[in-house]
Parts: structure tokens; sequence; C-alpha cells
């Protein structure tokens, strides 16, 4: 009886086994996005490599969100969102801080104030219980960017500093605090410019590079951020200006024609010609 017991179960063992070892099915993979395709393609695991060159995130008009794409806005970008004022008006635009500490504070409101002149506007600081045009905080690490223009009015905070510290030397502290002020009274990334632009994008090196750390962006962020050009009639706008503070460092291994651009630490002539042009319309 034992022995029949024991050859039963080898044998449903063996049969079961059998079954394991069938071939199954093979189920055709789900088509990947293009998202997905170009993330597995350049995105690596545990990367580690130092940061060379650190750009801001342009944060888009809420309004040219909801109509379907950025490239469908009908206004330019500086006149659609610049600020005004009623005849007659203080012009000052409010700002306040969310959180942050009082030495970092008192740099970027040095600093800030360079673009005063050129908007004929004062940034006017007020405390952080109350409503302010401009809403500053540090608490996204990692991120600087800004709302363009009047948009900050309904985004809180509408401004991000992640990688200022007290250490910082001043020339960057300069470089990062005029660009996002740029960005706030209403200015986009120079390198989206379409007039006199030289740049030819290597695609390959600059997903490589941003989908990665430091940055981690998706694909979709990377092509709005760099790859994307407004078109002339969006925007009011002069030449391509590689002196301009709203112009990013590109290294040369980013492009496939050579073209590399500096660090921009302070306001080119070109900025304030055309900040001066637009606000005193």
């Amino acid at each position: 009886m034992k022995r029949t017991l024991v050859a039963l179960s080898l044998a449903v063992f063996t049969a079961m086994a059998a079954c394991d070892t069938k071939p199954k099915p093979t189920v055709p993979p789900a088509p990947r996005s293009e998202e997905d395709s170009i993330t597995a393609l350049f995105k690596k695991p545990g990367d580690s490599v130092p940061p060379t060159a650190r750009w801001c995130t342009e944060m888009f008009p809420s309004q040219a969100a909801d109509s379907f794409t950025i490239e469908k806005m009908q206004a330019g970008v500086l006149t659609a969102y610049k600020w005004k004022w009623q005849l007659g008006q203080p012009k000052r635009i409010t700002v306040r801080f969310n959180d942050g500490i009082p030495a970092i504070q008192d740099r970027i409101k040095t600093i800030a104030a360079k673009w005063e002149p050129f908007v004929g506007a004062k940034f006017v600081y007020v405390p952080s219980s109350q409503e302010a045009d401009i809403k500053i905080s540090f608490q996204q690490r990692g991120a600087s960017w800004s709302r363009i223009g009047t948009d900050s009015k309904g985004h809180s905070p509408s401004m991000n500093f992640g990688w200022l510290e007290e250490e910082t030397v001043d020339s960057l502290f300069e470089q990062v605090v005029l660009h996002e002020f740029g960005h706030a009274i209403g200015l986009v990334h120079e390198h989206q410019l379409p007039n006199g632009n030289p740049i030819k994008w290597n695609v390959d090196s600059v997903y490589a590079y941003y989908l990665n750390y430091p940055n981690y962006w998706t694909v979709q962020c990377v092509k709005d951020n760099i790859f994307f050009r407004y078109q002339r009639n969006q925007l009011n706008a002069g030449m391509f200006d590689p002196t301009s503070i709203m112009m990013y460092e590109i290294p040369a291994r980013f492009t496939t024609n050579g073209y590399s651009t500096p660090i921009n630490v302070r306001l080119s002539p070109e900025d304030k010609r055309l900040v001066s042009d637009v606000y005193r319309r």
C-alpha cells in the first residue's frame, strides 16, 4: 500500500513538473510611449555624476497650459504677462518670503533691485502673513524656477530658490536671482528665442544629462525647457543674445555644432534695453 502511495505521489509530482515546463504563450509587450522609450534609452539607474550645468525650469503661464499647449499662446509672453499699473497708481510689485533665512533674503532683495530702473517699478517686500504678487520659497531643494510675469499672482510659491546657501559665491548668487526675477517680470529663456538662434542641440547628450542626476527631468520637461522654441509672433524680442542673464550655460557637448555659452552673471545691455522698451509701452 505504501509503495502504491509513493508511486502515485511521484507520478503526480512528475506530471506537475511536466506542466510547469510546457512553453507558456508569449504576450506581446505593450507599446511604449515616446516618453518611456527615451527614458529607457538614456536614464541611468543610481546615477551620481556631479552637476556641471544647472538650469531652472520655466513655469509656463497657467492659461497657456489650459489652452492645450504652450505653442498655442496667441499673445507675446512679454506683453501678455508684463506688470501694468493704472495712471497715477504707484508702480510697485509686492514680494513676500514664505520661508528662508534673513541673510539670504537680504541678498536677494539687493540683487533683485537691479531690475527696478528698467521695469520702472519698485519691488516692495511685505510680511509673510500678507498677500503679495510674488511669493518666494526655498523648500524645493535642487530646483530654481519662477512663474512668468503676472502669472505669479495666482500661485504660492510663485518662485523657488533651491540651491542658494549663505556660502554661495556672490557671482552665482547674483546669476540665479537676476534670472528668476527676469522670469517674474515676463522674460523667457534666451535659448528658446527664434531670431538668430545658432543652437543645434545634440539631442542624445541633452537627454542623457537632464534625465539623470542632478535634474531627474522627464522627457516632456526637457522638450519644454530646452528644445522648444517660441514663434516670432509669440514674443516681443530682439535678436538672440548669448550674453543675456536669461541665457544659461551650454556646454559644447550639448550641441552638434560645438556652440557653447558661459555662465552669465549680470544683466546684458540687451536685457536692459528690451525690458525698458517693453515697460515704457
